[in-house]
């Protein structure tokens, strides 16, 4: 979390090597994000954007879906891409054009879109933006569900009343620092004002 312009996008696209560190490094699962390829880090970090059209390139959902996880040389990205449809209640527009879903709709595709990779983490900017209340209760059960799986997840969000009950930690960022505080830190701090 964090004002606008404190870095959050930024540090999403660090991790997946879209941007190269200036200074510093950025290491995912022990791969220095400035020597790696971007197409080897997303076998380790899936990421979304903030706005889904930045990431939405296919002619339907289903090919959406199943590009990342046969990009990565996945062994059944058909399945792959099936599974995190129906996960996401939107196996019955797998074949629309991905630009005939509503926005919250086009959201949630990206983000199975990141599930389908079955890269162990996922990084989400912004996911519940413009999702009704029906999709978010879909994208809270998806959560919980990766989280048994094992699966670690980053979100970048304004809405932490929505994450905080899903979350381990949170990640304050301003003014060019980062302070990491478990979540019942963070909210005693938030309660006594200091977070």
């Amino acid at each position: 979390i964090g004002p606008n312009g404190a870095g959050k996008s930024t540090l999403l696209r660090l991790l997946n090597g879209l941007l190269k560190p200036s200074a510093g490094a950025v290491t995912v699962e022990g791969l220095d994000t400035r020597d790696v390829p971007t197409a080897r880090l997303a076998a380790k970090i899936a990421v979304t954007f903030q706005h889904p059209a930045d990431q939405i390139f296919s002619s339907t959902v289903l090919g959406e879906v199943r590009y990342g996880p046969r990009n990565l040389g996945r062994s059944d990205p058909d399945g792959n891409a099936r599974r995190a449809l129906e996960l996401f209640d939107l196996d019955q527009y797998s074949s629309a054009h991905p630009y005939d879903l509503p926005p919250s709709l086009r959201r949630l595709l990206t983000i199975a879109s990141a599930v389908a990779m079955g890269s162990p983490f996922l990084a989400f900017d912004e996911p519940s933006v413009h999702l009704t209340q029906p999709e978010r209760m879909v994208f809270l059960r998806v959560l919980r569900q990766l989280g048994s799986e094992g699966r670690t997840f980053i979100i970048v969000s304004h809405d932490l009343e929505y994450f905080l009950p899903i979350c381990t930690k949170v990640v304050v960022m301003e003014g060019g620092t980062a302070r990491v505080l478990s979540k019942a830190d963070y909210v005693r701090d938030s309660r006594a004002g200091t977070a």
